[in-house]
């Protein structure tokens, strides 16, 4: 595992042609916001849904205000 210390608004660039881009948007406490920039084709997914069924329904139904999303990027999960 490659363990970085990033701080806000800085990004980690992953892949042969740097089609990931992951970036830190806001420390509070214990608690990070994490932004992924990825093609479509690649699913991303939070731990705690890997193993449930119903995740991509989920994840449509809790999409709210809250879902940070910027151009050619799409939403992972809310930002509180």
């Amino acid at each position: 595992m490659l363990v970085l210390t990033r701080k806000c608004e800085e990004k980690i660039t992953i892949g042969k042609n740097k089609e990931i881009v992951i970036t830190i948007l806001k420390v509070k406490g214990e608690n990070v916001s994490v932004g992924i920039k990825a093609p479509e084709n690649y699913p991303i997914w939070r731990n705690e849904l890997i193993n449930n069924e119903e995740a991509p329904q989920e994840i449509a139904n809790n999409a709210n205000e809250n879902t940070v999303m910027h151009e050619n990027e799409r939403a992972i999960a809310p930002v509180a």
